[in-house]
């Protein structure tokens, strides 16, 4: 995140607390409600993240530590229990993290959020084609497939919490 990034989501939200308090609706000091949202951010006066970047390899197993019995689990149900927790957890730390370093100008969560939501539905469709509707088997590939659906994207979300956490080193941020 540029530094200016805080300091004109500050502005945009000063606006809205404006234009929240025009409209009748309980009064919120602008400068509080910034301040909140940047110790939020884990951001200090909007500027530098508050703590250095963890290891990716530290958050990644811990999601996987959190669900490695269900996601081993000989029945099928509860092993996509444990795949989707997983890809929770992993999402939640992309979320917690990505906003530290991208500009909020250029993706803000709230798009970030909605830019996950929709590649994962188009990664669910993909995989489940191919490991639960492939022509290749008769009725059914077979039911531990569909634990393979969330277990895919689950990869493409590591990847992506170690890209933003290296470049939130390479940077310092």
């Amino acid at each position: 995140m540029k530094r200016y990034g805080m300091a004109c989501c500050w502005v945009v939200l000063g606006c809205m607390v404006s234009a929240h308090n025009v409209l009748g609706k309980e009064e919120t000091r602008t400068a509080q409600t910034a301040q909140s949202m940047g110790e939020e951010m884990g951001m200090v006066n909007g500027d530098r993240p508050v703590t250095a970047a963890p290891s990716a390899d530290a958050i990644i197993e811990a999601c996987a530590r959190t669900t490695e019995a269900l996601r081993h689990s000989e029945n099928t149900e509860l092993m996509v229990m444990g795949e989707r927790r997983r890809l929770a957890c992993l999402e939640k730390e992309l979320l917690r993290h990505a906003p530290l370093i991208i500009d909020d100008a250029y993706l803000s969560r709230s798009r970030l959020e909605a830019l996950l939501r929709s590649m994962k539905k188009v990664h669910e469709t993909f995989y489940e084609g191919l490991y639960t509707h492939a022509a290749a088997c008769d009725y059914s590939c077979g039911s531990r497939y569909v634990a393979f659906v969330p277990r895919a994207m689950a990869r493409l979300y590591e990847r992506m919490v170690r890209d933003v956490l290296d470049n939130r080193r390479r940077h310092n941020w």
